[in-house]
């Protein structure tokens, strides 16, 4: 347990992480594509863009549905309440991530100030963190939901169905997920291979999604939303979507380059300097799928939207350092090397959330078609 001094301290942190978020807080253009298929579903059109036309243009059911719910209670009190859904979203991603922040917390549950502020100053100045802690995309969703798999696997044993359904709900939330959680349930099935009952529990877990896919083929006709058929089927050379995808990575670098720099000091941490052998392997566990789905986001072409995919290798990446019980003086080190990179950029979060206008083509465009989008659509949303 944190002692007084060292919880008080990590509540000032939350709350700094808190107000950076709400002072960078935007909805991207995306994001209302997603709006029009709730105001559609609510309004008895259908869970579609469209009335009456089946597609799915969203690519995460479960935040669609959150959204949908809490959109729904607003209304029956305040019916008329002018852009109530845009303001719900931004309500309800903030608090997210302050959730999700709070549990991991809750994971590193040490009386250690270093990690504490190691820890805090990676996700208040991970530029790619605290922009898509909002955007009205399902980043925040997600993060919440990826902290409590880690937590459930790091720290209850044998609580296989709650991890798989964790997991469901994940999918749920991005489909492309099964790269970063597989590797997880994996390791669970192997570790209790010898226990007949091991496969029920993964089938209990896992109903939300096969449900979901059952009501997508009945509904749409199709088991994946319409973006992944036109995302990943491009017809593009695979060598020039690799290429892309290296560009996202290294405009990543160009631009916030303390995201990237946590996601690969945690797979040389743990390897080099975990000094905890039993929750080790574990952290390579989690390692491994960062290590799979950043290979995937560099497959497909990696996306416009700078940042957007890095936030969760990122997030799962901290709690890996958090965890390892790294040296004092490594762990020092990292927290230098973090405030550095963080705050000494000309995207750092703790300056003007906007650029002047007479900057903002070269800092908001590159020439690999990446755009920093929370910087182009923060003064209007």
């Amino acid at each position: 347990m944190l002692d007084r001094n060292t919880r008080l301290e990590s509540y000032t942190l939350l709350l700094l992480f808190l107000i950076i978020v709400i002072r960078n807080a935007w909805v991207s253009d995306d994001a209302y594509i997603t709006f029009r298929s709730i105001e559609n579903f609510l309004s008895g059109y259908g869970l579609t863009y469209n009335p009456y036309v089946r597609v799915q243009v969203y690519t995460h059911p479960a935040w669609m549905f959150l959204l949908s719910s809490v959109y729904f209670l607003e209304r029956l009190f305040i019916p008329a309440a002018p852009n109530a859904l845009y303001f719900i979203t931004v309500f309800v991603s903030i608090l997210l991530s302050f959730l999700a922040l709070v549990f991991v917390m809750k994971i590193i549950g040490r009386d250690d100030l270093p990690t504490s502020i190691f820890v805090f100053s990676a996700f208040i100045l991970s530029r790619a963190f605290v922009d898509y802690s909002t955007s009205g995309l399902e980043n925040p969703l997600s993060h919440l939901l990826l902290v409590f798999f880690v937590w459930v696997y790091i720290k209850t044993p044998d609580k296989t169905s709650l991890l798989t359904l964790i997991a469901s709900l994940l999918l749920l939330t991005r489909l492309d997920f099964i790269l970063m959680v597989v590797p997880v349930l994996l390791h669970v099935v192997w570790v209790n291979w010898k226990r007949l009952q091991t496969l029920r529990p993964l089938a209990l877990g896992a109903i939300p999604i096969l449900a979901w896919e059952m009501f997508s083929l009945f509904y749409y006709g199709f088991p994946f939303p319409n973006t992944a058929y036109a995302k990943l089927n491009t017809g593009v050379n695979d060598g020039l979507l690799f290429q892309q995808g290296l560009d996202y990575l290294l405009n990543s670098l160009h631009w916030d380059p303390l995201t990237l720099f946590i996601v690969f000091s945690a797979g040389i941490s743990i390897l080099m300097f975990s000094t905890q052998p039993l929750v080790s392997g574990k952290l390579k566990v989690l390692y491994t799928g960062v290590v799979l789905y950043i290979f995937y986001i560099v497959k497909i072409g990696g996306d416009f939207m700078s940042g957007r995919f890095l936030t969760a290798p990122f997030l799962v990446s901290v709690i890996v350092l958090a965890c390892a019980s790294l040296p004092r003086k490594n762990l020092l080190l990292f927290t230098g090397v973090t405030m550095l990179l963080g705050v000494f950029t000309v995207r750092s979060t703790l300056l003007e959330p906007r650029f002047p206008a007479f900057l903002s083509y070269d800092l908001v465009w590159d020439g690999n078609e990446i755009t920093d989008e929370r910087s182009i659509y923060f003064a209007n949303s």
